[in-house]
């Protein structure tokens, strides 16, 4: 066996350029290989950022939506409860009792 020194000494400069275009393509390689994982890596980072954005905007859009239903419910129930307050007691104001308090019992719940 030669030793290293000895084999690259009797190469020709052709078999030498051509080593040295192999090495220079695997570099160039390896240089588009780590732009492109650069590039990749951003991207995945980016998408990441907008999830964690999307989940942020669905949990504020779920106590948002809470809240409604609550205010909705309570207005519902205070509706329901002004409704009953201001006309059972219409309804149970008999004709005989006339006509005069029933109208000033209702207009004074209005």
């Amino acid at each position: 066996m030669m030793p290293a020194a000895v084999a690259d000494a009797e190469k020709s400069p052709a078999e030498q350029s051509t080593e040295d275009d192999v090495g220079n393509k695997h570099v160039l390689r390896q240089a588009q290989l780590s732009r492109e994982l650069q590039e990749l890596n951003e991207m995945l980072a980016d998408k990441q950022q907008l999830a964690g954005q999307m989940m942020r905007s669905d949990e504020h859009l779920a106590s948002v939506r809470l809240q409604y239903e609550v205010r909705r419910d309570c207005i519902l129930c205070v509706c329901i409860v002004f409704i009953h307050v201001t006309f059972v007691p219409c309804r149970r104001i008999s004709p005989s009792s006339g006509v005069k308090a029933r109208q000033r019992l209702c207009s004074a719940l209005f």
